[in-house]
Formats: structure tokens, C-alpha cells, sequence
């Protein structure tokens, strides 16, 4: 029993450490996805989002350009909303988002030159 406790304690602090060790860390009090390399941070503020977007080691990704929309589940009640590029690297929604701590939330992303990704938060 020991020995099963150590050694998902090393393999914690091996997946934690990897994510660290690349920088990544919520700026804004958000929740932390990475696709593609890239790390997007979902930020509540009053029931709207912004997603905050950067590359390794915290270099800005430019969202100039870019759209989307951002889907809310909140136990089963759906909510479809635009986003709009809003600053040099973040996106946020127009209009009400209803997010709320523990909403699944996936957002599709379309950069400027046309690239496209979905991301998938869990709200705080």
C-alpha cells in the first residue's frame, strides 16, 4: 500500500513539475488550458469571459483579428456567445456569458491567419 501511495506521489510532482517547468500558470485567477501549445486562460468577471491567450514562457499571442464564440453548459442550460478580440492578446464575450464557478465551457477559437481551436475549461 506504501509503495502504490509513493509512487503516485512521484508521478504527481512529475506531471506538476512538466507543466511548471514550462511556465505555465494562471496570470489572472482564471482556468488554465493549453492547446497547440498555446495556453489560454478563461477569466470570470460578473457572469462575462475573457480568454487570455499565450505561448511558452508567456510570450502574447496576438488576437488581433480574431473571433469566436464561447458554448457555457451549466448543468444542462446552455449558452452560445460571440467573442471579439478585445486588447494585443485576449478575446472576450459580447454580451452575458452566465458563467458561474463549475460550468463546463468550450470556446472555438479562429486566429487571423485562419487557424482555428477549440479549448475546454472548467470555470472558476
Amino acid at each position: 500500500m506504501k509503495r502504490s501511495t509513493f509512487c503516485v506521489a512521484i508521478l504527481s510532482a512529475a506531471i506538476a513539475g512538466s507543466v511548471f517547468a514550462h511556465g505555465a500558470y494562471a496570470r489572472f485567477g482564471g482556468a488554465l488550458a493549453e492547446v497547440d501549445d498555446m495556453y489560454f486562460e478563461l477569466v470570470n468577471k460578473n457572469g462575462a469571459g475573457t480568454i487570455y491567450v499565450t505561448e511558452d514562457h508567456e510570450s502574447e499571442v496576438a488576437t488581433k483579428g480574431a473571433s469566436g464564440k464561447l458554448v457555457v453548459n451549466n448543468g444542462g442550460k446552455k449558452t452560445e456567445v460571440p467573442l471579439q478580440a478585445s486588447g494585443s492578446s485576449s478575446l472576450e464575450t459580447k454580451g452575458d456569458a452566465k458563467l458561474v464557478a463549475g460550468a463546463k465551457v468550450e470556446a472555438t477559437i479562429t486566429f487571423a491567419d485562419k487557424k482555428t481551436v477549440k479549448v475546454s475549461f472548467v470555470s472558476k
